[in-house]
């Protein structure tokens, strides 16, 4: 037979009525004899410690409590101190325009005076028309001239670097059956077809060097 659905509900309720206990303290009223002094409760945290006794124990008020004692203060840094730094190096001063100019004077004027000295030595080789020089001829002008002064032997190699390379020697030394002469103007060795070689390769050099040159100067035009 079916129970009514309300009736369920009535008769779950009653259960749960008649086992819900009772609360700790009618039970414990219940158990202990009249005029028993009631049982300290102990502490939850500490079972040793009865309840009177952690009544007794009072946490120090705020007020009681010591302020911090203030942060000492930082002793003053001692100042810092400046380090003398040692004046830069003055720098050489540069040479004046006028003793530059000076030297440069003086250079050239030597290179001039050894100049004409070459040409009253070898009329043949250095004031009429251009010829091969012969192979050491340079010692055998240091000999006659006697340089012993560096700055003329430095003006000395400065001339026949000029002069040997001078697109007036090349041509003479690049022609067919050209010869070397010595101080004298005497023919003394044919000129080697290497060395005419090397002559014409270095004027084709100069004509490739100069065609820009004129081109350039064609523009502005």
């Amino acid at each position: 037979m079916t129970i009514p659905k309300a009736q369920q509900v009535e008769r779950m309720s009653n259960v749960i009525v008649e086992r819900r206990p009772k609360s700790r303290l009618a039970s414990r009223d219940a158990v202990l004899p009249p005029g028993t002094p009631t049982p300290r409760r102990a502490d939850p945290l500490n079972p040793a410690l009865p309840g009177a006794a952690l009544r007794k124990l009072r946490l120090p008020s705020r007020a009681s409590e010591k302020p911090p004692e203030p942060a000492p203060e930082p002793s003053p840094a001692a100042p810092a101190v400046e380090v003398p730094i040692a004046p830069a190096a003055t720098p050489a001063a540069p040479a004046e325009p006028g003793a530059q100019a000076a030297k440069k004077a003086a250079w050239q004027a030597r290179k001039s005076a050894l100049y004409l000295r070459l040409r009253k030595l070898s009329p043949a080789l250095f004031a009429a028309r251009a010829a091969p020089f012969a192979i050491g001829i340079n010692t055998e002008i240091i000999r006659r001239l006697e340089l012993v002064d560096i700055q003329d032997l430095r003006a000395l190699g400065v001339i026949l670097h000029f002069t040997v390379t001078h697109p007036r020697y090349l041509r003479a030394l690049a022609a067919e059956g050209a010869m070397r002469h010595d101080l004298d103007g005497n023919p003394v060795e044919p000129v080697s077809a290497e060395h005419r070689e090397l002559a014409q390769a270095m004027l084709d050099k100069l004509a490739c060097k100069a065609k820009p040159k004129k081109q350039a100067g064609g523009n502005h035009g």
